[in-house]
């Protein structure tokens, strides 16, 4: 996959959460709970290889 095309994914993804998200204020056992669903660790794992990665070029 070329980097235009997993940008394209990325921001095609992050309009699409944006507008079907729906929240409220959560606490540490939130999250907690919140970890154990297989979209958030999916989330988590994106951010932390992005992190990691930006990292290296900062």
């Amino acid at each position: 996959m070329l980097a235009n095309d997993k940008v394209k994914k990325l921001v095609n993804a992050i309009e699409e959460a944006t507008l079907d998200l729906e929240y409220e204020t959560a606490g540490l056992m939130d999250l907690l709970k919140a970890m154990r669903e297989p979209e958030v660790k999916k989330a988590i794992g994106f951010l932390i290889g992005f992190l990691r990665e930006l990292g290296k070029r900062l």
